[in-house]
């Protein structure tokens, strides 16, 4: 691995894409506005179905009681694909990005969203993702790969 490949913590990155949307937004902010309690409303449900995602991926690793730090990878007890793992490799960045597109929403600025998404989904699947793919193919071999090929890794 190279020196920043699964060193920052995934929640790092999605705060760091936050406040890119953020900067962003605060230079830019000329993006037309949904309006009022619609645009909470959608940043609402992006925001819960975020969490929904990040609960039920935390959910389905401690039920198999196996680890959850994304920086203790080696310490995978099991492969999960059960549950939401039927339905995203990754669910727990799945709800971040998620969590992040209700940020968006909430600021109202598209030219900021259309960036700072991207550039999340783009950093973590280079630098968390890819690495973490490693280590599951190398710890559980063919029924990692056969999952993989199976499982989409984003959705």
């Amino acid at each position: 691995m190279s020196t920043i490949e699964n060193r920052v913590p995934p929640l790092v990155w999605m705060v760091l894409a936050a406040v890119l949307n953020w900067v962003i937004d605060s230079q830019v902010g000329d993006s037309p506005d949904i309006g009022g309690a619609l645009q909470i409303v959608i940043a609402a449900a992006f925001g819960l179905i975020g969490f929904g995602f990040l609960g039920a991926g935390i959910s389905a690793f401690s039920e198999a009681d196996t680890t959850v730090n994304p920086h203790a990878i080696d310490d995978a007890s099991s492969l999960v694909a059960v549950g939401v793992y039927r339905v995203t490799r990754n669910p727990m960045y799945v709800g971040m990005a998620c969590a992040l597109i209700g940020f968006g929403v909430l600021f109202g600025d598209w030219v900021a969203l259309a960036v700072s998404l991207p550039t999340f989904v783009v950093v973590m699947s280079r630098l968390q993702i890819v690495p973490e793919e490693r280590v599951m193919a190398a710890k559980f071999g063919d029924s990692y790969v056969t999952y993989r090929s199976e499982v989409r890794r984003w959705i």
